[in-house]
């Protein structure tokens, strides 16, 4: 977005001057987006307030309030809630906005790439003026976290999609998030929002359970049952103050939660669903979730990664062979997606296979053996795509060919070490290795990636990058759209919907 960089005339001095810029600044700032609170606080002092926080801007200084909003929020994803923000100071507006399509809340301390990355690729899809975007999560002086969200919301919001994370290395928190979710304890907020996505890119495993781990050992939590608890509990205390107050009576959710979630929703309360990326198993926490009567699914980012993928084999001469690695069980049917999307995108002389590894693991990251279990050509017949199995005691082992390795996450990348080790010994002729995972965690720095050895990294844009940016072999990928389309897919059916209960 271009900078328009006007100052106010009224804007005199030094010290507003300082604040003015420092505004200015942060609300362009993708990585920490300026806080809603610090907004209009600084705005209030900039058009003369003493006391911004307990006075309004006065009939006079409205004309001087509009005309800072608009200048510190022209070309950005704050503009269209001007009226808001004019609002909450004070000042008189048309209380009937235009419909916006989606709004992008901060969940975490700073921001996820996502949160200006998904802004970005809606307002390309359907317009700058169909999208908004804020961050509530500010701080103290002593760093602890202070949530203060828009106080009422005079457009209308199809989608609501707040970014979060469970990463805590990476400025991510569950209570945090929980706290920014008590928002919607707002009506004047709440009841203009149609649906509530909660996206977290990344959403936490059970990393504690160690397979063989004596059982008299410790007890521990396990994160995908914690988690879903953690972040719904919250909501119904929510959601049950807010119909206290538009019913006047109590309602006992715990006999029947789905039936509750309807009522409110009849009422005009969002809908409410819970979304993240290409997590490698959905089934525990999408049942626990499921439980007390919300939507929990995977977004799938096979198409940007075949995406990308397509164009660094483009860079050089096409390959004659493309092999793709499912480097367990578990990343079949990943890695199966992936091979669909990316035969869709490649002429019919780049033949592509798939390697599958069979591996026996002792705990995660610890690999007792690993061995290739088989490899299937990938046929397309006129759009039907299916995977032929070839017969290993007469393959061509030696034949010349550009690997890649499609994975959920990269952490230490131990197992990933392992099956290059057992990759390269198996086919002896590898012109190109690529390695892609949806997820960068890298808990022991950028080293295991040189130690890994590939040509060209993909990573995607669901967690703070952390340097990978800067390297000339990787390639950040951005799952925007697939996740654009998910929160705008209208054949998803929720919980609340199914009938009436009473």
């Amino acid at each position: 977005m271009a900078n328009v960089e006007i100052v106010p005339p009224f804007i005199k001095g030094k010290t507003l001057g300082d604040m003015y810029w420092r505004l200015y600044d942060g609300v362009r700032s993708e990585d920490d987006p300026v806080s809603v609170r610090t907004l209009l606080i600084d705005s209030g002092t900039l058009v003369g307030l003493e006391k911004p926080e307990k006075e309004m801007v006065p009939l006079v200084s409205w004309d001087k309030a509009n005309e800072l909003l608009q200048t510190l929020t022209a070309d950005t994803y704050l503009a269209a809630l001007v009226p808001e923000f004019l609002d909450a100071l004070g000042v008189a507006v048309e209380k009937e906005q235009q419909p916006i399509s989606l709004l992008v809340v901060n969940g975490r301390h700073k921001a996820e790439p996502l949160w200006a990355g998904l802004t970005r690729y809606t307002a390309k899809k359907l317009g700058a003026d169909k999208v908004a975007a804020f961050n509530p999560v500010g701080h103290y002086k002593d760093k602890q976290s202070r949530i203060a969200g828009i106080p009422k919301l005079l457009h209308r919001v199809d989608q609501l999609a707040v970014i979060a994370s469970t990463q805590t290395a990476k400025g991510g928190s569950l209570s945090l998030l929980s706290e920014v979710l008590r928002l919607m304890r707002n009506p004047d907020f709440s009841m203009h929002v149609g649906t509530l996505n909660i996206i977290i890119p990344m959403f936490g495993g059970s990393r504690g359970h160690r397979l063989g781990q004596r059982k008299g050992l410790v007890y521990e939590v396990m994160e995908t049952v914690a988690s879903p608890k953690y972040l719904v509990l919250p909501l119904f205390d929510v959601m049950f103050k807010v119909w206290r107050e538009q019913m006047g009576k109590d309602l006992l959710v715990e006999k029947n939660p789905i039936a509750f979630l309807k009522h409110l929703v009849g009422l005009g309360f969002p809908k409410i669903r819970f979304l993240t990326v290409d997590i490698h198993n959905d089934e525990l926490p999408g049942r626990k979730f499921k439980e007390m009567g919300f939507k929990f699914e995977s977004i799938d980012p096979s198409l940007e990664f075949a995406q990308e993928t397509v164009k660094v084999l483009r860079e050089r001469k096409l390959p004659n062979l493309l092999r793709i690695i499912a480097c367990d069980e578990g990343s079949i049917p990943r890695t199966e997606r992936f091979a669909k999307r990316v035969i869709g995108l490649l002429p019919r002389s780049v033949k592509i296979e798939v390697v599958y590894i069979n591996k026996k693991r002792i705990r995660a990251g610890e690999v007792d053996s690993a061995a290739i279990g088989r490899i299937c050509r990938v046929v397309d017949k006129k759009g039907k795509i299916s995977f032929v199995p070839v017969d290993l005691s007469t393959y061509d082992w030696k034949k010349r060919a550009t690997h890649i390795t499609n994975d959920d996450m990269a952490d230490t990348v131990k197992t990933a070490m392992i099956d290059d080790k057992l990759i390269s010994a198996s086919f002896p002729n590898i012109s190109r290795k690529i390695f892609a995972a949806t997820h960068a965690i890298l808990s022991k720095g950028l080293k295991p990636l040189d130690r890994l050895g590939a040509d060209v990294y993909l990573f995607g844009n669901t967690l703070q990058p952390n340097g990978l940016a800067g390297r000339k072999d990787v390639r950040i990928v951005d799952v925007s759209p697939a996740v654009h389309q998910k929160i705008f897919d209208k054949s998803i059916r929720f919980p609340q919907d199914a009938g009436n209960v009473r």
